[in-house]
Formats: C-alpha cells, structure tokens, sequence
C-alpha cells in the first residue's frame, strides 16, 4: 500500500465569477486525477489561505462547503495550515476561520 500525500495552497475563495469558474475547474480536475479507492492511503494539506480576509459571502460559504466535501472523498485526513487571509477573517470578526474549517472537517493547524 502506498501513502499518498496532496499539497493544495493560496485557494482564496471568494465570490467573483473568474473564482466559481476557476474552483468548479479545480474540483472538475481533482475528481478526475484523484480516485476514490485510494481515499483511506491519501493525506491533503492545505498550506493557507482557504478563505480571503472579509470576504464571507453566501456563495463563499457554499463554495467552502462544497471544497471540504470533495477533498474528504478522496483523502482520509484533510489538514489546513493557517495563512495570513484566513487570520483576516478571524482579526474582522466575520467569522472564526478555525472553527468554521474544523466544522467541514478539516484538522486546522494554528
């Protein structure tokens, strides 16, 4: 059996129409890249910046929904490592970044 380990970083969600085109590419190509079977050997990081400072928006909240669902299909862990934009959202009192990625499942690294 062979370990596999997925590095994702820089995803900034955010609500602008280049970023739902660009994640629904990104999640097009990571469901046909990575297979389900593999999903118990693989790992995910995500070396910061989830989310993009203020920017809380439905549609964002949605798009963090949709992300985590997807990347806990193919990864037995998913690991998020703080970056200076997700602490933004945090610093303006949006939200609590840690709190809300460790609801989709993510195992936050602060």
């Amino acid at each position: 059996m062979t370990k596999a380990l997925i590095g994702i970083g820089d995803i900034h969600l955010r609500s602008k129409n280049y970023y739902k085109t660009g994640l629904k590419a990104f999640l097009d190509w990571f469901n046909k890249t990575f297979p389900d079977e593999r999903r118990e050997e693989t790992e995910i990081v995500i070396a910061g910046d989830v989310l993009n400072k203020v920017a809380m928006l439905p549609f964002v909240a949605a798009s963090t929904v949709n992300l985590f669902e997807t990347l806990h299909k193919k990864a037995k862990n998913v690991y998020v490592i703080l970056g200076n934009h997700d602490y933004g959202m945090s610093k303006y009192k949006v939200i609590n970044t840690k709190d809300f990625l460790e609801k989709e499942g993510a195992i936050v690294i602060d």
